[in-house]
């Protein structure tokens, strides 16, 4: 016999902007480079790069993952490797933690492409201080090719080496946040179809950023990739900083501040957040004396962030820049290597994260202390999704002979149970997947329970009733 089948469908809002592959394409080093357009995979070593840079660099992709163009904070190059129309004299600096950010202009076909200098602003070999800077590169220009046809306009001086984009709230418009230098005010600038606020959102929290020479300017800057929070790094005064972020109205507020058990002339560079905005990894700016560095990692939201402190070592190189990408890893740039560092599952506290320091090779490349900086929400897992029917026959015709989900993705973890119409628990299974078939239970109506956790960081709590059809 047969059975028409009506299916319940359950799924959660998802994230508009998962499908972007903005990120898909990294230049930075020494001729270095990655691709990330095969999914599933890990990434393929590109040895086309033009860029030769210590430190910061950026680069943007279309949303189909096809290369835009590239820039070490000084010159833009465009998808074919060569100098962009008007892209050179960008006033930020190949030896900037942080050196250049490119942030979409939303509705338009333009980027603004964000530049710091190096160690607070500070004149360096006679160059005067230039803070933080924009330049506007118009890609209808050129033929496609781009050209920068705005340059070098003056925001704020002095600043530190660090910037970091997100999305706003709304979806649409993107926050770029700076640090002022010799100050504990960030800075958020607002950017919408209207073009860039030049009136940021001031915050004043943390520490101040200051000292001689300008080298506590040094460290990443990272915003969550769920826009909720923010954490630095103060190399040189062995700090790291861990703040709320409000993504509706730009204001920051500081939660924590505390010092990793580094040696003396080591300190703090790389930061970034896990996928789900749940976990906080450092890395070790070590002296290079020092025979093997680490990376911390932190859990976030459950009391002390500095209490839950795991460390990994295994690097005999100083480690630099922590970048998230779109195969939901985080890249470890190593300094003066022919290969960067992975941590593969970042999600995971403590020693399941599996952290690699020879995770891919570069070929002809040769990685430093910079990976290429992106708009941070791009590296936000898509929300979890959840699709069961209501009825399921298990009476060994093979129509429907196992009740589980139709559709279960982006989920880490999770449970499903079953009650009979009592409330009593019946089944249970870790594995959803896996399904429920009935045992001997009679025909009749029953109840299911999914719970767990989206790679997102949202928690699953989705509950229905099923009919068990003999």
């Amino acid at each position: 016999m047969r059975f028409l089948i009506l299916f319940f469908f359950w799924t959660l809002a998802v994230f508009t902007s998962n499908a972007q592959r903005q990120a898909s394409i990294w230049y930075f080093g020494d001729r270095a480079g990655l691709s990330f357009q095969t999914e599933n995979q890990l990434p393929v070593a590109l040895t086309n790069g033009a860029l030769s840079t210590f430190e910061g660099c950026a680069t943007i992709s279309d949303e189909q993952g096809n290369l835009l163009f590239y820039t070490d904070g000084v010159t833009v190059h465009n998808r074919m490797h060569q100098v962009m129309k008007n892209g050179t004299a960008l006033r930020g600096s190949d030896t900037s933690t942080q050196s250049a950010l490119i942030v979409p202009w939303p509705g338009q076909q333009k980027f603004y492409v964000f530049t710091v200098d190096a160690q607070g602003s500070n004149p360096i070999n006679g160059i005067d201080s230039t803070g933080l800077r924009y330049s506007v590169v118009d890609m209808a220009r050129q033929g496609g090719l781009g050209e920068v046809v705005e340059k070098n306009t003056g925001l704020y001086s002095p600043t530190t080496e660090k910037l970091a984009a997100v999305a706003h709230g709304n979806g649409r418009d993107y926050w770029l946040v700076s640090h002022e230098w010799d100050s504990d005010f960030f800075f958020s600038y607002l950017i919408t179809p209207a073009g860039l606020n030049p009136t940021p959102v001031k915050s004043k929290t943390g520490s101040i950023h200051t000292g001689a020479n300008g080298i506590n300017a040094l460290g990443q800057m990272k915003l969550s990739p769920n826009g909720r929070s923010l954490a630095l790094a103060i190399t040189a005064a062995n700090t790291v900083e861990f703040f709320l972020f409000d993504n509706q109205s730009g204001k920051i507020e500081l939660i924590e501040s505390f010092k990793p058990p580094y040696k003396a002339q080591e300190g703090p560079y790389g930061v970034e957040f896990s996928p789900n905005s749940k976990l906080l990894y450092v890395s070790e700016f070590m002296n290079p004396g020092n025979p093997r560095g680490s990376i911390y990692q932190w859990q976030l939201g459950a009391g002390s962030v500095a209490a839950t402190q795991f460390e990994i070592r295994g690097v005999r190189n100083q480690m630099g820049s922590l970048q998230l990408a779109l195969d939901g890893s985080i890249y470890v740039a190593i300094a003066r290597a022919t290969y960067v560092g992975r941590v593969t599952y970042p999600n995971r506290a403590g020693a399941a994260c599996e952290f690699d320091s020879v995770a891919v090779g570069l070929k002809t490349g040769l990685s430093h202390s910079g990976l290429p900086g992106f708009v941070q929400s791009w590296f936000k897992p898509p929300s979890p999704e959840v699709n069961l029917p209501n009825v399921f026959t298990p009476n060994e015709d093979e129509q429907n002979p196992v009740f589980k989900p139709l559709v279960f993705e982006h989920i880490e973890v999770a449970q499903m149970k079953i009650y009979n119409r009592w409330g009593q628990l019946l089944f249970i299974t870790h594995d959803p997947t896996s399904g429920w078939n009935g045992g001997e239970h009679p025909a009749g109506t029953y109840f299911w329970q999914i719970t767990g956790e989206g790679a997102d960081g949202t928690e699953v709590n989705k509950k229905g009733w099923l009919q068990l059809v003999r």
